[in-house]
């Protein structure tokens, strides 16, 4: 009787075996297939996110050449009200018969004479 069961078991194991190693090969299968969609799926965002940083880049560039033309405007509109004042103050110079020097003259002796004061006060 012994040798009948264990011939049996073995019969059985056997068969399990065989069982096992076709579910494992149809697993190995199941995730090769599931390996190559990823790498698939990979490979298409890939290609998305170049498409979308090529726009990207493309969109910076045109911001970048408007921000530089406004700064160009602006520069020159500066410019203009630059050479507009310097006209406004030669101007009211001539008109009070004003020297450049004397006005720096008269600010900077103000300048020091108020930097006496706080020396005298500090000293104090």
């Amino acid at each position: 009787m012994e040798a009948g069961r264990t011939r049996w078991t073995d019969d059985r194991i056997d068969d399990l075996a065989l069982g096992l190693r076709e579910e494992i090969r149809d697993m190995r299968l199941e995730m090769r297939e599931g390996f190559r969609e990823v790498r698939a799926d990979i490979r298409d965002l890939r290609g998305a996110i170049g498409d979308v940083r090529g726009d990207l880049r493309d969109e910076i560039g045109g911001v970048r050449g408007d921000l530089r033309s406004e700064i160009g405007g602006v520069r020159a509109e500066i410019g203009g009200v630059r050479a507009d004042m310097e006209v406004s103050f030669r101007t009211v110079y001539a008109q009070l018969g004003l020297e450049r020097r004397w006005l720096v003259g008269m600010w900077l002796t103000t300048a020091l004479g108020f930097v006496a004061l706080l020396v005298e006060l500090h000293v104090r």
